[in-house]
């Protein structure tokens, strides 16, 4: 769009986007219509070709995903779906030297791999890790009635509109010590 930078008035500098051209999308099996929408939109309206790694254990909204652009009219070849293994299909993404861009959703291991990967060819790679969403429960809290809600969220029922995919990722427990004996009694009684 031409925008003019704050900079000395001796220089003419702006800034000129351009898209980054193949972008290569690796998402998780839940959510992936809402993530594989969400992502590739974005890097379509800037121009982009998607190659989307559909999950290996959701691959059907992606394969009808990549149906349903082609039935609009989006060029064969300017939005890709690519069934697989992560392993295989999505290490093919994150390694080939024609993509530009990764855009990984998932655990931070398989993050680090798909980081990894970019390095040789110097593409720019965003992560969407998990490991987040601690659930804190302290000393004085009143056991009986804090860890049942925690262990609830954990493992509620979900909703239909989510299609049975949605996991609450609490992965990481902060407690103080001195509530540990009963934190063990009372998550282990919810379970």
């Amino acid at each position: 769009d031409g925008r003019v930078l704050a900079l000395p008035k001796a220089s003419l500098d702006y800034v000129r986007k351009e898209p980054m051209g193949v972008v290569g999308m690796i998402i998780p099996w839940n959510f992936p219509l809402h993530i594989a929408c969400r992502k590739s939109s974005a890097a379509l309206a800037a121009g982009n070709t998607v190659v989307l790694k559909a999950p290996e254990l959701a691959p059907l909204t992606s394969l009808e995903l990549g149906r349903i652009c082609l039935e609009a009219g989006v060029p064969p070849g300017v939005f890709n779906v690519l069934p697989g293994k992560g392993a295989v299909a999505g290490a093919a993404i994150a390694e080939h030297p024609d993509v530009n861009k990764v855009a990984f959703t998932g655990s931070t291991v398989v993050g680090r791999s798909v980081m990894r990967a970019g390095v040789d060819s110097i593409k720019r790679v965003s992560l969407e890790l998990g490991g987040k969403s601690p659930s804190v429960v302290f000393a004085d809290a009143d056991l009986d009635l804090a860890l049942p809600a925690t262990v609830y969220v954990m493992t509620r029922p979900q909703r239909p509109e989510n299609q049975e995919q949605k996991v609450h990722p609490m992965y990481n427990y902060v407690y103080v010590t001195d509530a540990h004996e009963g934190l063990v009694m009372v998550v282990t009684s919810c379970l």
